[in-house]
């Protein structure tokens, strides 16, 4: 099993977070179809994990 110190966790979550935000503000710019619903959700799916990443690094000791 993997260890990560605090300042990755912090670190690699404020990235997820940042790219699912500009990913969603990209796909919110293209037109209504089967592509922007599957950008969207991948948006969402990421930005989740960079928000878990942030979380999880408040229960790791810093």
């Amino acid at each position: 099993m993997m260890t990560f110190s605090h300042q990755s966790l912090v670190l690699y979550g404020f990235f997820l977070v940042v790219g699912g935000l500009l990913l969603a503000l990209r796909a919110r710019r293209t037109e209504e179809s089967p592509a922007r619903s599957k950008s969207l959700t991948l948006a969402g799916v990421i930005t989740m994990t960079g928000l878990g990443f942030w979380a999880a690094s408040l229960l790791v000791e810093p």
